[in-house]
């Protein structure tokens, strides 16, 4: 019987295969490149060696001046954490971000082992850290300036993301140099590994750190050095003057958690704009603010009227929006923290103002 069931799952397999290879050919194979993302390779002559970054930019219209929160995801936010925050920022749930992942060239990823741990130590037979500290001076010194410097990104809304050693070295710096971020994303901390860790942290979160947003979290089914690591880090943390959230996520392994992990923290670091409310829109207005607008970077924002009873609006290369009014001449957009505010008087409104994340842009009616 056995083997009979094997000659038939056999001949299904071979049939299958053949009919779902019939009539199409594979030209070509190679890396997926992912929609929006930028790569860059950097190298710092200060510890010789090679970085590889992502840039992952949120998907809205970026208004002249306005600088955007970033998340710094370390070991390359083991490539979920980019896409992931864009869906997030997409979605409505937490502000919109950059996510720059940051890592290495195939084939020298252990370089990890070495730049993420400040103290050296041995486990098993392998030695491991000894380089935290020169890589948080160029985390801090070299990639971020160079990366503020390159994108609209605003130093004031930085927050560091790490797991596993990462999150020691994000633990690290949150003690050596607080005011570098304004938030902390720590997983699974190593922190047994520095015992002068705890006391450093509680320093910082009575002084330096006061006003940061600390997420601590780690699977409740990890081994028992990265539970007693992970409690050791929150409760240094817990009397000081930080905004701190320990998580442990139940039955969650010390990979397992951390899909869950960016869809909990993001929100948490960067929570979404409050609501607006909506009230009727009147069609009579329509005709005041109907038209095309001009920004003072050359992109015009165009507004039209919809099926004749509710606004639309669209920015140069991006997707129509729906203008939901708050007042007569306030209009938002659903899920986003983004206004358009027009110009009120009499006859067709001269000019408008975008507003989005706390920057301000003005564009004028073309004639």
């Amino acid at each position: 019987m056995r083997r009979l069931l094997r000659l038939v799952l056999a001949a299904f397999s071979f049939a299958y295969a053949t009919a779902a290879g019939a009539g199409i050919t594979v030209v070509e194979t190679g890396p997926a490149q992912q929609y929006d993302v930028q790569r860059l390779v950097l190298h710092s002559d200060r510890i010789d060696r090679d970085f590889l970054i992502e840039v992952t930019s949120p998907r809205i219209p970026i208004l002249p001046g306005q600088k955007m929160p970033a998340i710094y995801a370390l070991d390359m936010g083991y490539w979920i954490a980019g896409p992931a925050g864009r869906m997030l920022s997409t979605s409505g749930a937490m502000r919109p971000a950059y996510v720059i992942a940051i890592g290495y060239l195939p084939g020298k990823e252990t370089a990890r082992n070495i730049d993420l741990v400040h103290p050296k130590f041995t486990r098993g037979g392998e030695t491991f850290g000894g380089g935290g500290a020169a890589f948080e001076a160029v985390l801090l010194d070299e990639i971020k300036p160079l990366l503020e410097a390159r994108y609209p990104l605003d130093p004031k809304r930085a927050f560091l993301f790490g797991h596993s050693f990462g999150g020691l070295f994000a633990a690290e710096v949150l003690a050596d140099r607080p005011e570098a971020f304004a938030g902390y994303l720590i997983g699974s901390p190593s922190a047994m590994e520095d015992p002068s860790l705890r006391a450093r942290l509680a320093d910082a979160a009575r002084n330096g750190a006061k006003g940061r947003r600390v997420y601590v979290a780690w699977g409740a089914r990890e081994a028992p050095r990265i539970l007693d690591g992970g409690a050791l880090v929150a409760d240094a943390l817990a009397r000081g003057g930080v905004t701190l959230r320990r998580q442990v996520y139940a039955g969650e392994t010390h990979a397992s958690y951390y899909p869950l992990l960016i869809a909990e923290a993001f929100p948490w670091l960067l929570p979404k704009p409050p609501e607006h409310h909506a009230i009727a829109f009147d069609p009579a207005l329509a005709s005041r603010y109907v038209g095309t607008y001009r920004l003072a970077d050359g992109r015009t924002a165009t507004v039209y009227l919809k099926d004749g009873h509710y606004l639309m609006g669209r920015l140069t290369d991006m997707p129509a929006v729906d203008l939901f009014p708050e007042t007569k001449t306030d209009f938002f957009v659903k899920g986003f923290d983004a206004q358009v505010l027009f110009d009120a008087g009499p006859g067709p409104s001269p000019g408008l103002t975008l507003r989005a994340g706390g920057t301000d842009a003005r564009a004028v009616r073309v004639p």
